[in-house]
């Protein structure tokens, strides 16, 4: 029985967690087993040692005389022999995880780049992906040597010099736009990709011509190929288990699984589930993702071993005297004939304040008397239209509010903000702002918008992350390794 018990267990359990199923319902039924397992365990060896132990307490109580101690001690040893290698062997084996979990996660990791690198570059070479290579040493006079092999001026005996040194994919690509635009324009057009744009000309052609059904799926591919190289990326630089992303990503795990199996009890291969599937709204998980991986760039910059803490999503605040609670204001406004709207008012310690601005990351560090000193404000964009102008707006205020702190003003306060309507602790006491503020301020966000730093990934990208945090999970367990250097990405879609 214990046999078959074992192969029938083993086999279901490894069938769920292998079969491909875009719902995730296998991978739940998967979690289920997990748990019975778990607590199977838990009962039969937990329990049963703990059971036992308190047996032997018992009974040794109660003993007398040698013998019936040593009756006691050899009932606890029948015990464990049952429980007790189990239980041995699980901390044995635990010491041992520990202990090379360290090299293992630094190797995982390490191979999960190359291969997901890999994966990035095969699928940018693909005909139609938008990705151009840019020229290096001899394919920069690419032009040049058709010229001299050509003998001639004109452009179609040019063309046909360049043509016998490109791959088959460039060569069509060629001929699609000798077709589209005739021999000169294509010349002049290549001349402009070439010495003005610095890119690659068999790169370039592969790409021209391509039927718009390859060039989509193309395109796919490479943003998939992308997206999990991105995450890799961020397992590396320990994003994914920042507590607020992780916080975030949890509240958008329920609705989405509340609406996934509505829709499994409708119909499994409904076109409204895989709708859901493919169409997510993760506005809020990429902000999030984004100030996580804001946090992650700090703490390479600032590490906590030279005193640095990073506050993240800090509310500075205003006192609006004479109220206690958002709807005796809103009452008060709308009697003299103003709306009254409740935007950015908080409830806290009894009093109502309102938001003078947000702080997405504030750097302190450890100073006289054990309180942070201000370092660096730095606020976080990762919207498509988001502009520098309001982040630098936002810590022009914060400073500004710090500043009449440090001049002794009471009624503004720099509070933890706990969620989008809420505040948590007031901080205001933890800081040390009696020395003249001399804090750095920086802007961070998507790149080519002018910001002082740029998010190292594309938008798009974020996008796909924050929809395989949802549908895949979380990583378990933080990886052992160095931080993130900083590799920026670039826009396949501008064919870089």
């Amino acid at each position: 029985m214990f046999i078959m018990t074992l192969i029938g267990i083993t086999t279901v359990y490894v069938a769920l967690w292998l079969t491909p199923d875009p719902t995730m319902l296998t991978k739940a039924l998967a979690g289920v087993l997990t748990v019975a397992l778990l607590a199977q365990f838990a009962w039969e060896d937990i329990y049963g040692l703990a059971k036992a132990w308190y047996v032997l307490e018992e009974t040794c109580e109660r003993a007398r005389t040698q013998a019936e101690l040593q009756t006691a001690g050899d009932t606890f040893a029948r015990k464990v022999g049952q429980v007790g290698f189990d239980i041995l062997l699980f901390l044995v084996m635990w010491r041992v995880g520990k202990g090379v979990q360290p090299k293992l996660q630094t190797v995982g990791v390490r191979r999960a780049l190359t291969r997901a690198e890999a994966q990035v570059e095969a699928a940018a070479s693909t005909p139609g992906s938008g990705r151009v290579q840019p020229a290096q040493a001899e394919a920069l006079k690419a032009l040049e040597v058709a010229r001299a092999r050509a003998k001639s001026t004109g452009p179609a005996q040019i063309l046909n010099a360049l043509e016998q040194g490109l791959p088959e994919a460039a060569q069509r690509g060629l001929a699609h736009l000798r077709r589209q635009f005739g021999d000169a324009q294509t010349l002049a057009r290549l001349e402009r990709v070439l010495l003005e744009g610095g890119k690659d000309l068999g790169s370039f052609l592969s790409h021209q011509g391509v039927p718009k059904t390859e060039a989509a799926a193309a395109k796919t591919a490479l943003l998939k190929a992308q997206q999990e190289l991105a995450r890799i990326r961020m397992i590396e630089m320990k994003t994914l288990w920042d507590p607020a992303l992780r916080k975030v990503a949890k509240a958008e795990l329920r609705p989405y699984f509340v609406r996934l199996f509505r829709l499994l009890k409708i119909r499994p291969d409904s076109a409204r589930l895989q709708e859901l599937i493919r169409t997510r709204d993760m506005t809020g998980l990429v902000g999030e993702l984004g100030e996580a991986l804001q946090r992650s760039l700090l703490a390479d910059r600032y590490p906590t071993s030279e005193g640095h803490r990073i506050f993240a999503n800090v509310e500075v605040v205003r006192e609006v005297k004479g109220f206690k609670h958002t709807k005796a204001w809103q009452a008060a406004e709308r009697a003299v004939g103003r709306k009254g709207d409740p935007g950015g008012l908080y409830e806290a310690g009894g009093r109502l304040w309102k938001s003078i601005t947000e702080v997405d990351a504030l750097v302190a560090k450890k100073g006289v008397g054990g309180k942070w000193r201000p370092v660096e404000l730095e606020q976080m964009k990762t919207g498509q239209n988001d502009q520098p102008i309001r982040a630098q707006e936002q810590n022009a205020e914060a400073l500004d509010a710090m500043k009449e702190i440090a001049g002794g003003n009471k009624e503004i306060r720099i509070f933890d903000r706990i969620s989008k309507n809420k505040l948590g602790e007031d901080l205001t006491v933890h800081f040390d702002l009696s020395v003249p503020l001399n804090v750095n301020t920086a802007t961070r966000g998507l790149q080519g918008k002018g910001f002082d730093r740029n998010v190292p990934f594309l938008r798009t990208l974020l996008e796909e992350v924050a929809a395989t945090m949802v549908e895949q999970g979380l990583p378990l367990f933080p990886p052992m390794v160095k931080p993130f250097t900083g590799r920026q990405w670039s826009d396949p879609q501008e064919g870089q």
